[in-house]
């Protein structure tokens, strides 16, 4: 199973019932392939950057599933036999992995934990002036 970002972009012309009943029938038949529904989100009509099939306006429907790479072109194409998609994408969602810099620090740390180790390395003013004085003496 890999994770997947189903968006759409469904007529103006449909009334809100249709949309969703379009929706929640692809997400059924996704589900019917033994997907499995992360999040869904339908949002109002939304100004497109660039008019698609001659529509400057369209309804933007995003389904996230956990869904086997064999029935993906399956899914694909209930969304590009449908009358009411102007345009369709699926994303592949790679699962974040936990990576850590050089120094150890977490890249998904929270902020407290990173200001705290902030704090243990940060050096103080006089510590570094005192070095910068040594340094020089024994250049000269």
């Amino acid at each position: 199973m890999r994770n997947y970002e189903f968006t759409v972009i469904l007529s103006p012309q449909r009334s809100e019932s249709e949309i969703n009943d379009f929706f929640q029938g692809f997400i059924a038949q996704v589900q019917d392939m033994g997907g499995i529904l992360e999040k869904q989100a339908v949002s109002d009509l939304v100004r497109l950057g660039v008019p698609v099939a001659g529509n400057e306006q369209g309804v933007l429907g995003v389904a996230s599933f956990a869904l086997d790479p064999e029935k993906l072109p399956g899914a694909q194409r209930i969304l590009a036999d449908s009358e009411s998609v102007l345009r369709s994408f699926v994303l592949h969602k790679k699962a974040r992995k936990n990576r850590t810099s050089s120094r150890g620090l977490s890249f998904t740390a929270k902020p407290e934990a990173a200001r705290e180790a902030k704090e243990e390395t940060a050096m103080n003013p006089q510590a570094v002036d005192q070095k910068l004085e040594e340094m020089f003496k024994e250049e000269a």
